[in-house]
């Protein structure tokens, strides 16, 4: 199930990072999980789960387990940067990664967005985050790619899509 993101769910958000690797809260957060205190995160959370729908728009995936119905697993959330960009980010728990959850997660934000309004998505992360890189390379959108020294930005055009076509360069 997915669900837009409500203010008062902070918590949900909390639970999501709590059950990342040391790899995925770097990822996440981009310092080491050692200098990551719980008030960092619930401050990430916190900033996360409350910023407004003039801001942007952000989602959450639950699962039904064995052990509890409504287990939160991703979130999702897009800022508007300027009329017509936004920045995305996407968190989904070590134990549903691999599933396609981010990749639909991402279908909703950029449909969100484009309805919305938005040209542009920008998604800023590690050179070595493959994940990420490898999601936003299967969205039918064209994009442009800035490497900053360990970092990558990579910029999808919502307004266009990719060609088909071999080109005759």
């Amino acid at each position: 199930m997915v669900r837009r993101m409500l203010p008062a769910d902070i918590n949900h958000l909390v639970d999501i990072y709590r059950h990342l690797s040391e790899e995925s809260l770097y990822q996440r957060f981009r310092e080491p999980a050692a200098n990551l205190s719980p008030l960092r995160i619930l401050q990430e959370a916190r900033a996360l789960a409350e910023a407004g729908s003039s801001k942007g728009k952000g989602f959450l995936a639950f699962v039904d387990t064995p052990e509890k119905k409504g287990v939160p697993i991703a979130g999702a959330r897009y800022i508007r940067l300027e009329p017509d960009v936004a920045e995305a980010a996407i968190t989904v728990r070590d134990d549903f990664q691999k599933k396609g959850v981010g990749a639909h997660l991402l279908d909703i934000l950029i449909a969100e967005m484009r309805q919305d309004g938005i040209r542009k998505l920008l998604a800023n992360t590690s050179a070595t985050n493959s994940a990420v890189i490898r999601m936003l390379n299967h969205t039918p959108y064209p994009q442009k790619r800035e490497h900053f020294g360990p970092e990558i930005s990579i910029e999808l055009d919502l307004t266009k899509m990719k060609s088909t076509q071999p080109d005759a360069t």
